[in-house]
């Protein structure tokens, strides 16, 4: 029933649609280890994982023309990944369906022809999914989180240990409940810090947050910042 999907004319869209898949597959799996491979993306690149500057109308970490090509498609509403599997999946669709109207009407499109309408197609909707995406899981109240506000925050190292020259990362809270994923650095000369410990950060180096070892109450989860 399905066989014309692996005809030639057809191809580019059944390989986009796999490619999706698999993007969707990495992404659930990530989300269920604590450590989403998205918010990965994201930190990876330097663009804020939902911090928007609604004043200055630009996303964190991206400049120029990509900024506003960005802002239309409603990244940093959405994460990175979460827009490009958007963007394949209405590729995907929209192909199929031009293909299949064009065969039940006479026959398929060449490839080339079909992707060409298929990619004019996908702009617009990847701006109508991801807007839809972003509602049903609002991420606003993050717009305005400031890349000094994680300070005096309690993480967990997901990737360690934290020592000079490594590459570690934590998973900490912000004050509205997201979780983030950057990268680490220990706060003071020597400092090792293993791989599921807690950490407490300190200061902003860069595109890294310096970090100590988190003792007593604060290990146990207590945050500083909430005057608890």
């Amino acid at each position: 029933m399905w066989s014309f999907l692996i005809a030639p004319a057809f191809q580019p869209f059944t390989v986009a649609a796999l490619v999706m898949l698999g993007l969707l597959a990495v992404e659930i799996v990530t989300a269920v280890f604590g450590v989403a491979a998205s918010s990965l993306l994201d930190t990876t690149l330097g663009i804020d994982t939902g911090h928007y500057d609604t004043h200055a109308g630009s996303i964190h970490g991206v400049d120029g023309p990509f900024a506003t090509a960005f802002d239309w498609l409603n990244a940093g509403r959405v994460p990175l990944l979460v827009l490009i599997i958007a963007a394949i999946a209405c590729f995907a669709a929209t192909g199929m369906v031009v293909q299949i109207v064009a065969m039940n009407l006479l026959a398929p499109l060449p490839a080339l022809a079909a992707s060409a309408v298929a990619l004019i197609a996908t702009v617009p909707a990847t701006r109508w999914v991801s807007r839809m995406v972003s509602w049903l899981i609002p991420r606003d109240e993050t717009y305005v989180l400031g890349g000094h506000d994680l300070i005096g925050r309690v993480g967990t190292v997901t990737l360690g240990p934290v020592i000079e020259g490594s590459a570690a990362r934590a998973k900490i809270q912000d004050r509205f409940g997201n979780w983030h994923f950057p990268r680490i650095r220990p706060g003071t000369p020597g400092l090792s810090i293993p791989q599921g410990a807690s950490v407490l950060i300190v200061d902003r180096v860069g595109d890294e947050y310096a970090v100590i070892a988190a003792e007593g109450r604060l290990a146990a989860g207590r945050d500083p910042s909430n005057g608890g």
